[in-house]
């Protein structure tokens, strides 16, 4: 995944997506993560975690507090846009967001990972044929 390829700290974070380090804190918490420890990098799995919040919030509508029984306990956010929107993760930001909502570094975090995962069952169903 491209965009997950460089570390990223709690300030650099911040600074990529022009919100305040606390704002990065805020988010963590409701996504119910980990802080990395003062100095730390986050994970490629951290950002993704991070970015699954973040288009629930912004895109979907869920609000902070219920994130965690809206869409994690329904089994993430994949099946949260399959329930909800009746519609599949990919299509929802690729066909549903606008050009410029797409460019968002947690849109194109997800659209990466879900291309990823597209290309490894291609080739998962390429060799057992």
């Amino acid at each position: 995944m491209k965009y997950v390829q460089r570390l990223y700290s709690q300030t650099r974070l911040a600074k990529e997506l022009g919100v305040c380090v606390t704002t990065i804190k805020n988010w963590c918490e409701f996504a119910d993560m980990k802080l990395p420890k003062r100095g730390g990098l986050f994970s490629c799995l951290d950002l993704e975690l991070l970015a699954c919040f973040y288009v629930a919030n912004r895109f979907l509508r869920v609000a902070q507090v219920d994130y965690q029984q809206e869409v994690v306990s329904r089994g993430g956010i994949k099946l949260y846009v399959r329930e909800v929107r009746r519609t599949d993760l990919y299509t929802f930001l690729t066909e549903f967001l606008t050009l410029e909502e797409q460019d968002n570094f947690f849109v194109k975090i997800l659209v990466d990972k879900l291309k990823e995962e597209q290309a490894n069952e291609s080739v998962s169903s390429s060799t057992a044929a």
